[in-house]
């Protein structure tokens, strides 16, 4: 099983046999276009079956209500161990500027919204102004989803 973008499809694949019930292997993983951080695959078994779930009928329709919420808490629970990471202990300490992130992303957004607006809405604009002379100290670094 050759690795793919973004995974090592050999991991993901003993992972998925071990803990999704009727997973068979080998896998078959196709990327979903349209996510550059967030890559998304469509995940095919030996046998024909995809676990891919792309919408909330698809979800319904193949996992129980059960399930559907430990998914969702997996995915909490997920996002809070990446922010959880020793950046300096992963050799990832280099990575990314550290200092100013809150100011950035609020730079970030405004920029969007004024190459993007359709109208004026003063109400923004009086917002960024708040929120730019209130820019909180900033903590540690850590690991942030896009």
């Amino acid at each position: 099983m050759s690795d793919v973008h973004g995974l090592q499809a050999s991991t993901v694949g003993q992972w998925l046999q071990a803990n999704v019930p009727g997973a068979v292997g080998p896998f078959v993983f196709d990327i979903i276009a349209g996510g550059h951080s967030n890559l998304t695959y469509k995940v095919t078994g030996a046998d024909g079956a995809t676990f891919v779930l792309r919408d909330r009928a698809a979800s319904e329709a193949v996992l129980s209500p059960a399930a559907r919420r430990a998914a969702s808490e997996s995915l909490v629970d997920t996002m809070a161990a990446i922010h959880r990471v020793d950046l300096q202990a992963a050799g990832l300490h280099d990575l990314g500027r550290h200092e100013g992130y809150i100011a950035r992303q609020l730079k970030r957004w405004y920029g969007q919204w004024n190459q993007q607006k359709t109208r004026e809405l003063p109400a923004v604009d009086r917002v960024h102004d708040l929120l730019s002379q209130r820019i909180p100290e900033q903590g540690p670094a850590t690991i942030v989803h896009g």
